[in-house]
């Protein structure tokens, strides 16, 4: 018995507020919404609505082509040719070390270098052995210097250098 008077309560409740907040549908008067300035301080006033409407429609049609056509006398030739400037080129050298293991160096070149055979990363070994320093390539700076940090990077380093070719 105690759940249905809940029960009816919360309904009751329910309807209650639903009504307050909704907006009935019939009406029996008309409503009227007016804005006047009986006491002269002023106010919006609601402004008046149209009661037609005018719809214009302008079109305007073109009849004027101009067409020009080139023949193979008056075709414009570009003025010049563009010519590119290459990237200055800088050499990668292999410092000659003692400490080096020949097949370490040979190894680590041939994997981090483009097109660069073990024999000719032998050689290029030997070379730096001998005289101190060896050329490895010729690269534009991004890929030269980036081949110098690979190789420095390998366990144990292997040193190199960069230098711009003139």
């Amino acid at each position: 018995m105690l759940f249905v008077n809940y029960f009816f309560v919360v309904l009751s409740l329910t309807f209650y507020i639903t009504s307050a907040f909704t907006i009935p549908t019939t009406f029996t008067r008309g409503i009227v919404l007016s804005a006047s300035d009986k006491d002269g301080d002023g106010g919006a006033a609601i402004a008046v609505p149209k009661t037609g409407v005018e719809i214009a429609i302008k079109t305007k049609t073109k009849t004027e082509e101009k067409v020009e056509v080139k023949t193979e006398e008056e075709v414009d030739e570009p003025e010049e040719e563009r010519e590119f400037e290459e990237a200055p080129q800088f050499q990668v050298l292999l410092i000659g070390d003692e400490d080096y293991e020949q097949v370490h160096v040979v190894e680590r070149i041939t994997q981090v270098m483009d097109n660069i055979a073990e024999d000719e990363a032998l050689d290029i070994y030997k070379s730096a052995q001998a005289s101190g320093q060896a050329m490895i390539g010729m690269y534009p700076f991004e890929y030269a210097e980036l081949y110098k940090e690979q190789l420095l990077r390998s366990t144990p380093m292997i040193f190199s250098d960069i230098k711009e070719t003139k």
